[in-house]
Parts: structure tokens; C-alpha cells; sequence
């Protein structure tokens, strides 16, 4: 029988449906807090959609801030800011940090539009930092996912034509052609990296 291949895992399965697997709350959204008005008691910001260019969003924050309650009435010129919420697409689940650049907010929503839950479960353990990475990744490496490992290594075997090859095997032979699915799905976790998503289980190829 032939033995199972971790670099042939990529053209196993192809990727869920990115759209079906997201959130109903339709568009990634970000609030940028005012932080003059914060530090002085006074809550001011603006839901703005994260999925805009950057000069767009960069704008907003600047309207945002220029309708400062705590600059009307003090004179202080309200600068500084941060993102204090953000919600959308499945944007809730990621570690988007408050100080989080403009610059990669619209990218990070377009990877959620793109790829969904692969994303967000690859991202979560991750982080945010390396955003050339984690597209790479989710382009490159993603297999697949299923609600199991042990799913996952029944169809391995499928692939590989085992259950067929049983099938076909004489009566007498049959008992003896056993398939370990606990076994290959062990093999599995040490070769390819697993992680536990809304759906199942979502596996990518390192090697790929």
C-alpha cells in the first residue's frame, strides 16, 4: 500500500467557502477613541469601516478628532488616539492591538474577506505582526479543514485508494487489511500544523 506523503496534504481538499464561514455582521469595523477626551473623562470616537485605503481611514480619525467635546471646550488640539473596539467579518476574534497601524487595518480586513475562519485561526495564535507571513501561509499552506483530525485521515486514506484497495482484496485477506485511522491521525498532528476553528479543525502544510 502506499505510504502517506505529508507534502501531497496541499491539493487535498480545497478551501471552505471563506464567505459562508464568517460572521453575519457584514464589514470589519474599528472604533478610534479620542484619547484627550479619554484621559479626561469624556467618551468621543467613531466607528469607522475597516476595509478603506488608508488616506480614508487617516481622514476620519482627523474628523474625528477635530469635533473633540474636550478641545471645544478647553482649546487643547486633540492628536493622539487609539482603537478601543472593533467588531465585523470576524474582526472581534483577532489580537488587533489598540496602537495598531492604520496602514495594516485595511489589509488585515481584506485577509478576512479573502480567506475567513483559516485566517483568523492561523492569526490568532500568531499575532498580527507579520502580515507577509500569515498571508503566505493562508495562500500557500492551507489543506483544508474538517470537524475532525480522525475525519481528516479517512480522507487521507480515501485519497490514497486504501479503502478501495480493501475492498477489492480477497474475502479471505480482509480481516488482516486494517486501517489505523487513530494512528495516521497522529502522524498527521507531528507533521502538519492543526488548529481548532468555529468548523472543526483547520489544517495547514508547513513543507507545502
Amino acid at each position: 500500500m502506499e505510504q502517506s506523503n505529508p507534502h501531497q496534504y496541499q491539493e487535498e481538499h480545497t478551501q471552505p467557502d471563506a464567505d459562508a464561514e464568517r460572521s453575519s455582521v457584514d464589514r470589519p469595523r474599528i472604533y478610534v477613541a479620542s484619547l484627550l477626551d479619554y484621559t479626561s473623562g469624556v467618551i468621543h470616537g467613531a466607528w469607522i469601516d475597516a476595509g478603506q485605503d488608508v488616506a480614508t481611514l487617516e481622514a476620519k480619525v482627523q474628523v474625528m478628532l477635530a469635533a473633540s467635546p474636550t478641545t471645544a471646550k478647553t482649546g487643547e488640539a486633540a492628536e493622539a488616539w487609539a482603537i478601543h473596539d472593533f467588531d465585523g467579518g470576524g474582526l472581534h476574534r483577532l489580537p488587533l492591538g489598540e496602537h495598531e497601524s492604520l496602514a495594516d487595518v485595511p489589509r488585515i480586513a481584506q485577509l478576512l474577506n479573502d480567506h475567513g475562519e483559516p485566517f483568523i485561526v492561523l492569526a490568532q495564535p500568531a499575532g498580527l505582526g507579520d502580515l507577509d507571513f500569515l498571508e503566505a501561509a493562508v495562500r500557500d499552506s492551507f489543506v483544508g479543514h474538517w470537524s475532525s483530525v480522525e475525519e481528516f485521515a479517512e480522507h487521507v486514506f480515501d485519497d490514497m485508494g486504501a479503502s478501495t484497495f480493501i475492498e477489492n482484496a480477497p474475502q479471505h485477506l480482509r480481516p488482516f487489511l486494517l486501517l489505523d485511522v487513530e494512528k495516521m491521525a497522529e502522524q498527521m498532528a507531528s507533521e502538519l500544523t492543526i488548529l481548532d476553528g468555529q468548523a472543526g479543525v483547520y489544517i495547514f502544510n508547513p513543507n507545502a
